[in-house]
């Protein structure tokens, strides 16, 4: 990675983490491994909810984040604006959380890359 991307990035995660507002959310009950595969489906419809081994109380951008990285932003958007409708919040930061999280889950699969030395 060259050192100026290097370096923006980790001044992005720096603010992020020193924002105050991006950390004001209401905690709730998270499945806290979400991802594509998570979910059983039937018609167009969520029949039930797979992986349940990092059930806790924390942050809903955990569970969205795996989100950031679908094919269509249309699908991201639907399922964002469907959680705020539902959960009735209004978590304006919730968006960024996700977005932060997802990219130091890329960071830290990179690093396993590394550490395994792995280059796919």
């Amino acid at each position: 990675m060259a050192t100026g991307c290097r370096a923006s990035l980790l001044g992005r995660w720096e603010r992020a983490t020193e924002d105050t507002k991006l950390w004001q959310f209401q905690p709730t009950v998270i499945n806290g491994a979400l991802a594509a595969d998570s979910f059983l489906t039937a018609d167009d419809s969520v029949t039930g909810v797979l992986g349940w081994h990092e059930l806790r109380v924390g942050d809903p951008a955990r569970d969205l984040q795996w989100l950031l990285g679908a094919h269509s932003d249309a699908i991201t958007d639907s399922a964002f604006d469907a959680y705020s409708r539902l959960r009735g919040a209004g978590d304006r930061q919730l968006r960024q959380r996700a977005t932060f999280y997802a990219e130091l889950e890329v960071a830290r699969w990179l690093l396993h890359g590394t550490e395994t030395r792995d280059t796919e």
